[in-house]
Formats: C-alpha cells, structure tokens, sequence
C-alpha cells in the first residue's frame, strides 16, 4: 500500500513538474567567499528519454546546457552524479558570482531556484574610513569612521584604551564614533572592531585635540640663599607644543650648561603635559642670580608665560608681613 501510494505522489510531482505548476526547490544558499558551491538540480524519476536542462542566471542569461558550460569555464562545470542530475559547480567563489540561478529542462519547466549568496569575513575600507591620526580643536564635534564590508554585514562596537587596554568598550555601536564639543580629556586612541561569524578586523585611531598653551607655575615667588640650589617649576598644557623654555630676568634664554640644569618631563595621560624645572646649580647663586625669571610656552600661532621671582629667604618676613598687614 505504502509503495502504491509512494508511486503515486512521485508521479503525481513528475505530473506537476512538467505542467509548469511548480518548482521543486526554491531556496537561498549562503557560501564564504573563495570557496566552492554546488547548486543542485534534479527531476523526480523515472527521467523521460532525451530530456536536459539549462542553468540561467539574472546576470548572465544562460550559462550552460546539458553538460555544456557556456559562460565562465574556468569556474563552472555540471556535475551528473546520476541520471536526473545536472548540478551546477562554482568554485573559487567571488562577489561576482552573487546572483539567483535557475535550472530549467529543454521545455522551459522550472526544476530549481537558487539565491546564492557569497559571504566573506569583515574587511577594513580605509579609503573610506578616518586615518591612524585625526586631529580636531578642542570645543568642536568629533567624527571618527570605521567603514566595513563583509557579509553578514559586521558588527561594529567602539573602545578607548583605559590605562593601556583598548577593552574599555564604549557601548558605541555602528560607523561612526562621534564626541560632540570635544574637551582635551577625549585625546586617547580609540579602536573600532567589526565581526561576523566569518571573522574580525580591527582600526585604532590616535585622536589629538589642539587646544592653547596654557601655564602655570608651583610657587610665583622661590626663595634660596646664596650659594643654595634653588628649583623653579612650572607646568604646561597645549596641542601642539612648539616650544617650552625659561627665560631669565634679561630676556635670555635659560639651557642646561654649567650654571643651570633644564628637567623637561613629558606627563600626563593622553593630554599634552609637561613640567619643566630650571634649577640653579648649588654655590652658583649669587646677588646677580635674584630677580625675575619666565616659563615660556609656544604653540603655532601663540605665546604664553608665567614668571617666578627668586628672592633672598630674609625677604620671606617681610613679604609674609605685607601679607598679614
């Protein structure tokens, strides 16, 4: 009964194929790129005498008939593992071969339709993505971009090194990472990271965020008596910092020779900070050393500085009198 009624439904396809009423499979095909794909094509046996089919695709009209490849030989061929199969093979599979494929028989019946779908791992567009170094001026908008291809199409996920680990995840999804009226805080180096199940790619970016010179000093007034060493400090903040330098009460530059030691000590964490000592070199001090001294600072386009005065310490007493008074 089973058999009998197995025929009869196998039949009853092969009837309906050959009407035109149906096709047999209709189906969407992912593949990784690079690969290689068999779309499948059969028709219910047994098969009538003399039958074949042809493969067409939306791109290229007809690519093959029979066993005939027609169109992109080095990359198709039609497979027959039996009789009522004429199988179309693509290997080395490119984005070019992303397109929907039927197999009709030689009377124009639909057997199979087949969206092929050629996936690939994420690949980094940097023609279209910001640059390893982006700039911008501190108070205006930040717009960094991570343009990524692939399929599935990748997910993206934005982070910021913390303490020199870029897993500090900014919860920042998508593109585009924007910083809207940036502050020098933000200078940092980001990395965006895209996914699919085939693969990862990941960009860092160094921001910087120009801003002004600006300086400040330890103590405005430091006292040493003669023949002591004495340290002025001062510390600068700026982006870009052309220059940093002391001056003394003449107007001269101050550098590191017998009477003077220059310490300039880069700091900070991703903002540009330096502190830059002078120290008078201990039994150097003399009458002529105490007077006014200046902590210079240079940028492109501006000149900042802060002055310390270096006074005797018998000084100190009446400068703490007028203070009180």
């Amino acid at each position: 009964m089973f058999i009998q009624e197995k025929g009869m439904v196998i039949l009853f396809v092969f009837c309906c194929l050959f009407a035109g009423v149906q096709s047999l499979l209709n189906i969407t095909l992912p593949r990784k790129q690079n690969g290689d794909v068999t779309l499948p094509c059969w028709i219910p046996e047994p098969v009538p005498k003399n039958i074949s089919v042809r493969w067409y695709s939306a791109k290229d009209s007809w690519l093959t008939f029979g066993t005939r490849v027609y169109k992109h030989r080095t990359y198709l061929s039609v497979q027959k593992p039996a009789p009522n199969e004429w199988n179309l093979h693509i290997k080395n599979l490119a984005q070019s071969f992303a397109d929907v494929y039927t197999c009709h028989t030689d009377t124009n019946v639909t057997v199979s339709i087949i969206s092929l779908v050629v996936e690939s791992e994420p690949k980094m567009e940097d023609g279209l993505s910001t640059g390893k170094y982006y700039t911008v001026t501190e108070g205006d908008n930040a717009t960094m971009k991570c343009v990524v291809s692939g399929k599935p199409e990748p997910i993206i996920e934005w982070f910021r090194w913390f303490r020199g680990n870029e897993s500090y995840p900014l919860n920042v999804y998508g593109s585009q990472l924007k910083i809207p009226g940036v502050q020098r805080y933000a200078a940092d180096l980001y990395t965006c990271k895209a996914k699919n199940k085939h693969g990862e790619v990941k960009k860092n970016i160094s921001m910087t965020v120009d801003f002004e010179p600006e300086v400040d000093v330890m103590s405005p007034v430091v006292y040493a008596k003669q023949g002591e060493a004495a340290v002025l400090s001062c510390v600068v903040q700026g982006s870009p910092l052309v220059d940093v330098y002391w001056t003394d009460k003449g107007g001269n530059r101050n550098s590191t020779w017998w009477k003077y030691w220059i310490q300039t000590i880069p700091a900070g964490n991703g903002i540009p900070v330096i502190f830059i000592n002078m120290i008078i070199r201990p039994a150097i001090i003399s009458i002529h050393d105490y007077g006014n001294y200046t902590c210079n600072a240079k940028s492109n386009e501006s000149h900042v500085q802060k002055g310390v005065e270096l006074k005797k310490p018998e000084e100190k007493s009446a400068d703490d009198s007028l203070t009180h008074n």
